[in-house]
């Protein structure tokens, strides 16, 4: 959603009534839960290597030995501030705000964490959450307390969430201009 808003023609845009961001994690750091710190280190020199000699489409890593990743998609992912290092908590409260801004205002946001998602290095969470939430004009911050990432646990958690999408939907569809009445 983020990249789309950033990045499309403002027709599409004004498509786009509302958001959900379900479980917003930061690439860099859940993967540095998974993979040695030092694999990936010597993946984004790797990467930014072929980058400054004209090669950004190089395959030099496979992310858990099976998916080939460009050697810009490495950077974009894994380097701190990487063009899609978007929930970071190392990212000051301005980028964050300069990251997802544009999410907001003019359309309803939801932002939805799950509270023990295992790919969040513990400890950052609540405060990560209420950053997030707030580096969004306007957004709505749902905390699933002991969620797991995709809300299978603890019981009742994907039910809550669906619950607040449903809310979150008619929020969105309020903010729909009413048609001209014709009938005059």
């Amino acid at each position: 959603a983020s990249a789309f808003l950033r990045t499309a023609p403002p027709w599409a845009k004004d498509l786009v009534r509302g958001v959900v961001l379900q479980a917003p994690v930061s690439d860099r750091e859940a993967y540095a839960l998974c993979v040695p710190a030092a694999e990936l280190a010597a993946a984004v020199t790797t990467a930014a290597a072929h980058a400054q000699d004209g090669q950004p489409g190089a395959i030099v890593f496979r992310l858990l030995d099976e998916s080939p990743m460009t050697a810009q998609r490495v950077l974009d992912l894994f380097s701190p501030r990487g063009a899609d290092d978007m929930f970071s908590p190392d990212l000051s409260d301005g980028e964050l705000a300069t990251r997802l801004g544009h999410l907001g205002s003019c359309r309803a946001v939801l932002v939805a964490v799950s509270g023990a998602d295992e790919y969040v290095p513990a400890g950052q969470y609540p405060a990560l959450a209420h950053r997030i939430s707030s580096a969004i004009p306007d957004a709505e911050l749902l905390f699933i307390d002991g969620a797991d990432h995709a809300l299978t646990a603890p019981s009742g958690a994907g039910e809550q969430f669906i619950e607040a999408v449903m809310r979150h939907v008619g929020k969105a569809a309020a903010r729909l201009e009413r048609p001209a009445d014709v009938s005059r």
